[in-house]
């Protein structure tokens, strides 16, 4: 953006006139006006360097409709406040709803000094709305930056704790030297995102039973690298609603942002007999609403040192959930591994051929992966279809052995997200090396090498709706790692090599015949696989 544009955006925001609330607006209304207003004249480009995305109303809405108001006294947190939206949403709710005069003290922190103004605006009116029905409310702006002004809370002799912090939090990634980063080093918490810190800090600063209620993407709850700010959240927290929405976008009212969100609330203490409300909806409009009642070990699943989110939307989610659950083997225990190709097409650009000869081996892509099979030779895009076997190429080749392959990156459409074919080496007898490029992973044996019988079992575990569905409720992603893999639970070995010896002999090639000879062998309901 240059600089003339940004002097002129600055101008237009300087310049924008705060509107007076109309008599009959309600506070979310009026907030969503100025809001709306302010994106007008405040380009999406600043907006996105700050990580500032301004809530829509009808989410505030849903968001307020979370926070307990039956109390006579409520201290609130609205970190990275924007215009104030969620604030006068659950001050619309006090006015709206609460049986008892209730003295409320808001404290919001504001980095952007554009919006400042719109925010001082938005909360008087709030104090002067709560007041003409009989509320007292008292509010502090702090124009600074929530993580550095808090990054030291646990030494503090006077810590404020509240009783609700309500937040739509920044979303900007950060580097392992960023300001923020190294200000909150000393908790070795490695934070990939902005937005990871302010849910930290806002759980370190809740009162006991304190709540909070978040709109966050849903990455942190299985990302391998958010799991030291995941694990302390799951052991300080108790999430008692999960509202995850089914759309990538038209969730914010700025339609740039492309990711899984979710809304939670949790409250600060961790009762594991209590269970969580999981609902979701498409978008902001709440189309579609569902809403599940689970356990507190349907959401929260420990493996290997971590914990993870599992976010069930269906009953068959959770009969899923905790039938996998019952199988204790993990790639480990079957003496398998996980790796990640090596083959990284811009780093040995010179030693890959468009096509095989005597000095080269195949390279295989994400589109060689085609149902059950491997396909190649499979021209697509101009990518090249072999690599050279030289000593320069020796540590990114791999032998010829039976494996299944993986997909690294799928389509949020696409039926399946987790996408095996097997690699026989029947089929590549003539090579000694195969190139696998960096976008799939391979499973093999990490002491001899996976039977035909095994390779078939474990693609078709992989592949059926059992453990495809156990997954998404894992990871909100398109993509799929290898830790996440190791972290998938299957059945035994014997089962596996039996569904795989049934698949080979009766030549199962759709995923209906795969689906029936899975039932046989595992026992699984109808109902389940789909």
């Amino acid at each position: 953006m240059s600089l003339e544009f940004a002097t002129l955006t600055v101008k237009a925001v300087n310049l924008m006139k705060i509107p007076q609330k109309k008599k009959d607006q309600n506070l979310l209304d009026y907030t969503g006006k100025i809001s709306d207003n302010f994106r007008r004249c405040y380009s999406i480009d600043q907006r996105k360097e700050k990580g500032q995305f301004f809530t829509n109303k009808k989410v505030a809405a849903f968001m307020a409709s979370l926070v307990d108001i039956d109390s006579n006294e409520l201290k609130v947190l609205d970190p990275g406040a924007g215009t104030g939206i969620l604030s006068a949403a659950v001050c619309d709710r006090v006015i709206r709803e609460s049986k008892n005069k209730l003295k409320l003290t808001i404290d919001c922190y504001e980095l952007d000094s554009y919006v400042i103004p719109c925010l001082k605006q938005v909360l008087s009116t709030c104090k002067d709305s709560l007041q003409e029905f009989g509320h007292e409310m008292d509010f502090n702006i702090y124009e600074s930056n929530f993580v550095l002004e808090n990054a030291n809370y646990d030494k503090c002799v006077e810590k404020t704790k509240y009783d609700i912090v309500i937040s739509n939090p920044p979303y900007y990634k950060l580097s392992k030297d960023s300001t923020e980063a190294l200000a909150v080093e000393h908790y070795k918490l490695n934070p990939p995102n902005i937005y990871s810190l302010f849910m930290f800090f806002a759980a370190k600063m809740l009162r006991k039973e304190g709540k909070m209620v978040f709109i966050v993407p849903r990455s942190f709850c299985s990302g391998l690298y958010y799991k030291k700010v995941r694990k302390w959240l799951v052991k300080n927290l108790h999430f008692e609603k999960i509202h995850l929405f089914e759309s990538r976008k038209d969730i914010f009212d700025d339609n740039e942002v492309l990711q899984e969100n979710i809304i939670f609330k949790a409250i600060k203490k961790y009762p594991e007999e209590l269970g969580t409300i999981v609902s979701s909806s498409y978008n902001k409009d709440f189309n579609n609403y569902t809403s599940i009642e689970a356990r507190f070990s349907d959401i929260v699943f420990s493996n290997n040192g971590d914990s993870y989110i599992r976010i069930p939307t269906s009953e068959r989610d959770l009969k899923i959930i905790r039938m996998v659950d019952k199988w204790e083997e993990y790639l480990k225990d079957l003496d398998l591994e996980i790796s990640t190709g090596p083959v990284v097409d811009f780093r040995t650009k010179q030693n890959l051929k468009t096509e095989i000869d005597n000095e080269s081996v195949p390279l295989l892509w994400m589109h060689n992966l085609q149902g059950f099979k491997v396909r190649w030779p499979s021209p697509k895009n101009g990518k090249e279809q072999a690599i050279k076997n030289s000593d320069e190429t020796n540590s990114i080749l791999v032998p010829i052995r039976n494996y299944v392959l993986l997909k690294r990156f799928t389509s949020k459409e696409q039926k399946h997200r987790l996408d095996p074919s097997i690699f026989l080496k029947e089929d590549f007898q003539r090579f000694d090396k195969i190139g696998f490029e960096n976008h799939l992973n391979y499973i093999y044996k990490k002491v001899g090498e996976l039977s035909d019988f095994e390779a078939y079992g474990l693609a078709a575990i992989l592949k059926n709706t059992i453990s495809d569905t156990y997954f998404r409720t894992l990871n909100g992603n398109t993509q799929v790692n290898a830790s996440e893999i190791r972290n998938l639970p299957f059945p035994s070995i014997t089962k596996i090599k039996e569904i795989g010896q049934k698949i080979k002999e009766q030549n199962a090639v759709n995923e209906s015949e795969i689906n029936n000879i899975i039932r046989q062998v595992l026992g699984v309901n109808e109902e389940i696989i789909i």
